[in-house]
């Protein structure tokens, strides 16, 4: 249902070819300009908008779950003291909320989730990666995974900031002209920093498989 599917689920492997039956669902939202510049709530310190963001995204999906609720099943929450069938199954899964900032800050529930990927990267493949323990193979492996993804973060805030050239200067045409010369200069190619990893399956684009 658009609007109501997380952007990430994590299924572990039980052997061979088989998945557990109880995956993990995240919802990735950054931060903007409600979050990036609030003050400090009481008792608390600087950098923080990454965990308020955190805390609400539960409470959205819920949210636009209990409208899916009323438009395709007629149950309305305000009226009945029960939860629709949507909002009923949503409770019952692993979903966590991970939140990014423009300068590679991110939520624990985030770097929770790079330290996860690590040590189950180490347990399968230190030998692979020979290295002499599992405990070796988690430290290159924690910290490539989250100088990858800090880079990831600011790259993609960078390309957003000029993608929006066209909207400050300029006829449309000069300025994606201008982006493109930007991107080159930046990232090296003027193309989707996502596009070309993703595949196409029938009519479906299906993202890249990321398995250890």
């Amino acid at each position: 249902m658009s609007g109501a599917i997380p952007d990430l689920l994590i299924q572990a492997k039980t052997g061979g070819e088989q998945f557990s039956r109880d995956p993990n669902y995240y919802e990735l939202k950054t931060l903007n300009k409600h979050y990036c510049f609030d003050k400090p709530r009481k008792g608390e310190g600087e950098g923080l908008g990454t965990e308020r963001r955190v805390d609400l995204i539960r409470s959205e999906m819920e949210r636009k779950l209990r409208k899916k609720d009323k438009k395709y099943f007629k149950h309305d929450n305000k009226v009945e003291d029960t939860d629709g069938p949507l909002v009923a199954r949503f409770k019952t899964l692993n979903f966590q909320g991970i939140a990014v900032g423009k300068y590679a800050d991110a939520s624990k529930s985030f770097r929770d989730l790079i330290t996860t990927i690590a040590d189950h990267g180490a347990l399968v493949n230190w030998k692979k990666m020979n290295f002499k323990s599992e405990d070796a193979a988690k430290g290159v492996l924690h910290f490539h995974l989250r100088k990858m993804m800090g880079m990831l973060i600011l790259k993609s805030g960078a390309r957003l900031l000029l993608t929006r050239l066209p909207l400050l200067s300029g006829t449309a045409q000069l300025s994606q002209q201008r982006v493109r010369a930007s991107q080159r200069n930046t990232f090296g190619t003027s193309l989707s920093l996502f596009g070309s990893v993703y595949q196409w399956k029938g009519r479906r684009r299906m993202p890249p498989p990321f398995v250890f």
